[in-house]
């Protein structure tokens, strides 16, 4: 299966913030009660914006890298993850399982392949993905890479799904 490509122009995270209280607005304008819009929209836990969970996919001395090496994110929870590339190089981030497991709802700036469970990401880019639902509690391996190139133990890691927090 593979997501559209759906490219989105980059606003800093202040504005990024006050747009999202703006659609929060207009939403409860429009007589969505507050209930409905928490569950129609994917990134929203407990009624609060959830922060984006990043994967940072670098170069250093020549060397690729992706930071962190196990990052934790909510099982069963929505979730937006962002994977930055700072580098000048195309890089592939590739999560098979994880991917396989998630409830996608979208993707901007690059389409999900299915077959390969992962996407390219351009140099000095970045990729969203807004998750529904993340798998269930375990560890999903993840890999950076650049096109033709194996990767290395620095340049894998594991998403590590832990069970979300209980109020």
């Amino acid at each position: 299966m593979l997501l559209s490509r759906n490219r989105t122009t980059r606003i800093p995270g202040r504005q990024t913030s006050a747009l999202a209280g703006a659609f929060i607005a207009l939403a409860q304008l429009a007589s969505v009660t507050p209930a409905l819009a928490q569950l129609d929209d994917p990134t929203t836990i407990g009624g609060e914006l959830a922060p984006p969970i990043e994967i940072l996919m670098q170069t250093v001395e020549g060397e690729l890298q992706c930071h962190p090496p196990r990052a934790r994110l909510p099982a069963e929870e929505p979730l937006t993850l962002r994977v930055r590339n700072i580098s000048e190089l195309p890089i592939t981030f590739v999560a098979p399982d994880f991917f396989e497991a998630a409830v996608m709802v979208e993707a901007t700036d690059a389409a999900l392949d299915a077959s390969t469970g992962g996407f390219l990401v351009p140099p000095e880019d970045e990729v969203q993905m807004v998750i529904r639902a993340s798998p269930p509690v375990g560890e999903y391996g993840y890999a950076c890479s650049v096109p033709g190139v194996q990767p290395t133990v620095e340049s894998t890691g594991f998403l590590v799904l832990v069970p979300p927090p209980t109020d």
